[in-house]
């Protein structure tokens, strides 16, 4: 299982959730949580077949004016 962590600027679950749907439009077969509490909102996303597209990740946000950046970079 490959797992890849985010800082967001996402602020609550309603923006979670619009986020995973807009991720899993375009990027299938991913494991989306959210832990808001955290100082950055990290968004966690877990794959089982294999490596997790980070670039389109961040691209999905972007697009919708999301801040995402991948934590440990």
């Amino acid at each position: 299982m490959t797992v890849e962590v985010f800082k967001t600027d996402i602020q609550n679950p309603a923006e979670g959730m619009a986020m995973t749907i807009k991720i899993l439009e375009h990027l299938s077969g991913y494991r989306i949580t959210f832990d808001l509490e955290d100082c950055d909102k990290v968004m966690r996303i877990a794959s089982k077949n294999g490596e997790i597209d980070v670039e389109a990740v961040l691209e999905t946000g972007a697009a919708y004016a999301k801040k995402i950046e991948l934590l440990g970079e």
